[in-house]
């Protein structure tokens, strides 16, 4: 008889818990959409220009000072280090022999909103893509402040109404009701 270590019951245990993590973040967002309920959580805008940018999207700094501003600003200040300063620091962080400013703060903006979170919003946008496959969502045209809205809730989207995006039928025992 086979008795499974005590570490594949642990790898069974994360299993089970990122399939409910899994299911929560593919179902939460698509209930919020087609409930029109949507989830009154604040999140940033930042995920839903990712979300529907996929591989084109580029960070740039204003999409960081947005985001953060105070990681941005010290990111800018970097600009106005004294050159004995910016070398003591590029050594502190073991930045490449040879490295610009400019070098750095576009690879740092990119670490801070690409490479360093590459894990974690790659399993959320997995899990939300299975709910709202990018080719449902992309002839929707939503800005990422609308699906913000959508998902969210909140004065995020402007003028966006979910009955322009969505068909919405409504069932005869529904309307033809007193009201």
């Amino acid at each position: 008889m086979l008795r499974r270590s005590s570490t594949a019951r642990s790898n069974l245990r994360v299993t089970a818990t990122l399939r409910v993590t899994a299911t929560l973040t593919t179902h939460l967002p698509l209930q919020a959409i087609l409930n029109r309920s949507p989830l009154q959580v604040e999140l940033p805008r930042l995920l839903f220009a990712k979300l529907l940018g996929g591989a084109a999207f580029a960070p740039t700094e204003e999409t960081l000072a947005a985001f953060d501003p105070q990681a941005a600003a010290s990111l800018a200040n970097v600009r106005k280090l004294a050159d004995r300063d910016w070398q003591s620091m590029a050594s502190m962080e073991e930045v490449a022999p040879g490295t610009t400013r400019e070098a750095y703060i576009r690879t740092s903006v990119r670490e801070i909103l690409v490479d360093g979170i590459a894990k974690q919003f790659g399993a959320l946008r997995d899990g939300f893509e299975l709910a709202l496959p990018p080719e449902a969502l992309r002839p929707l045209r939503f800005s990422p402040a609308q699906l913000a809205a959508a998902v969210c809730g909140g004065s995020g989207g402007g003028d966006f109404l979910i009955r322009d995006a969505f068909r919405v039928t409504m069932e005869e025992e529904v309307t033809a009701g007193p009201l």
